[in-house]
Formats: structure tokens, C-alpha cells, sequence
């Protein structure tokens, strides 16, 4: 079975997206990766197995600072 990745639309409120908008500078990401990054948190899924390489890049790289 193939995995394809699926597509969300969310609006925001234009301060929460300013704010979101933020966070991510902050934590040198896009805002699709840390959306979708609370939410696999959220579902209780994010374990170390089976998620993106760039997330495995990010946590290292924030470990050595």
C-alpha cells in the first residue's frame, strides 16, 4: 500500500497566525512542520519510528546548541 501524504486547509485568526508565524522563526521551521508535528504529538504517534528525516534533523540540531 502506498503512503501518500494528505492535505489540511486550516484558517486562523490573523494574531494567532502572526504569532504562530513567530514560534516557527523561533524554532527554525516551516509552519507546516510544526503543525504537523503537534499534531502526530497530540494523537500520542510521535515516538522516533516513522517520522520525517528533517524532524530527526531539527531535534538533533537543537540538542547540540
Amino acid at each position: 500500500m502506498k503512503n501518500e501524504d494528505k492535505q489540511l486547509h486550516v484558517r486562523l485568526p490573523e494574531e494567532v497566525y502572526k504569532k504562530l508565524k513567530v514560534r516557527c522563526v523561533h524554532e527554525d521551521t516551516s509552519i507546516k512542520d510544526y503543525v504537523a508535528k503537534l499534531i502526530v504529538e497530540s494523537l500520542g504517534e510521535y515516538s522516533g519510528e516513522g517520522q520525517p528525516d528533517r524532524w530527526k534533523a531539527a531535534k538533533e540540531s537543537k540538542r547540540r546548541r
